[in-house]
């Protein structure tokens, strides 16, 4: 059960989600250039994915599918 959540393509698409919103929580806190949200997202997810043994490729499938999404609305 927690593989089929963590390779899910969702799950890639909220942890992002979700470690960009600390980011942004972080630098409105601390106002400080070096909690940049996007940095500190991605070392999140990096984290997140060592962490949890998620595939690489797994989450990589996630981000394009938010890509497409991304790419029609705009």
């Amino acid at each position: 059960m927690d593989n089929l959540i963590l390779s899910s393509a969702t799950i890639g698409i909220v942890i992002s989600l979700l470690a960009y919103e600390i980011g942004l929580a972080a630098q409105r806190k601390w106002k400080l250039a070096i909690l940049n949200p996007l940095l500190i997202s991605i070392a999140l997810v990096i984290v997140f994915l060592v962490v949890f043994h998620v595939d690489y490729d797994s989450y990589n499938m996630s981000q394009k599918i938010a890509q497409v999404f991304c790419t029609h609305i705009i």
